[in-house]
C-alpha cells in the first residue's frame, strides 16, 4: 500500500498532529493570510507542522504551492483557524471523549482497550455516553459502528498522533459546554454522521 499524499486536503485535515502543529505555529508566529505568499514563512510552516519535512528533506516551489493550496482549502477562513476548536476533529474528539469526558483521570490501559477495539469496553463507553443502562447491549450493526469510532489502530504506530492530541487537550480548558459538544460529536459519529 502506498503512503498517503500529505499534501491532499482530505488527508491533511484529518491528520490531528499536522493540524495541531500548524495551528500552534500560526498562533505563536502571528501568521496572517498574506504571509502565505512568502516562501520563507511557508517553508517554516511546512517544516513545523509536517513531520516528513521537519528535517533536511528538500522543499521545492511546487511543494510549497501545493502546501499553500491545501492550507487555503483546509483552513478557511484563515483568520478563524487561530481560534477554531480542533477538539471537534473526529480523531481528537475521540480522545477528548474517552479521556476527558467518559473516563476522566482514568488510566491509559483502560483507554487502550477502547482504542484497540475491545467490544466490552466499547459497549460500556457507548452506554455511558448515551446515558443508557450499563447492561444494555446494542444491536450488532450499532456495535460495529461504535467500534469503528473508538478503534484507533494509528495510536499504536511508531508515529502515533496520540501524544500530540493529549498535549493539545491538556493545554485547553474543556469547559462543560465543550464536553457536551464533544459528546454530541461522538454520538453523531456512532450514528454514522461524518460532520
Amino acid at each position: 500500500m502506498s503512503e498517503p499524499d500529505l499534501m491532499d486536503a482530505w488527508y491533511f485535515q484529518r491528520d490531528a498532529e499536522i493540524m495541531i502543529k500548524l495551528q500552534e505555529y500560526i498562533i505563536a508566529n502571528d501568521i496572517e493570510e498574506e504571509n502565505l505568499e512568502d516562501a520563507t514563512v511557508l517553508t517554516a510552516m511546512l517544516r513545523a507542522s509536517v513531520r516528513k519535512y521537519a528535517g533536511s528533506t528538500p522543499v521545492t516551489p511546487e511543494l510549497l504551492n501545493k502546501f499553500k493550496e491545501v492550507i487555503k482549502a483546509t483552513v478557511c477562513p484563515f483568520q478563524m483557524f487561530k481560534t477554531v476548536h480542533l477538539y471537534l476533529m473526529p480523531i481528537i474528539a475521540i480522545v477528548a471523549c474517552v479521556e476527558h469526558v467518559l473516563y476522566r483521570n482514568g488510566d491509559k490501559e483502560e483507554y487502550e482497550k477502547l482504542y484497540r477495539g475491545d467490544k466490552q469496553k466499547a459497549i460500556e463507553a457507548y452506554n455511558k455516553l448515551c446515558g443508557f443502562p450499563a447492561d444494555k447491549i446494542p444491536k450488532e450493526s450499532k456495535l460495529e459502528q461504535v467500534l469503528s469510532v473508538f478503534t484507533c489502530p494509528e495510536f499504536f504506530n511508531v508515529n502515533s498522533p496520540l501524544e500530540a492530541i493529549r498535549s493539545y487537550l491538556e493545554n485547553i480548558n474543556l469547559h462543560p459546554i465543550y464536553r457536551e459538544q464533544i459528546k454530541r460529536r461522538i454520538i453523531d459519529l456512532t450514528n454514522g454522521y461524518e460532520l
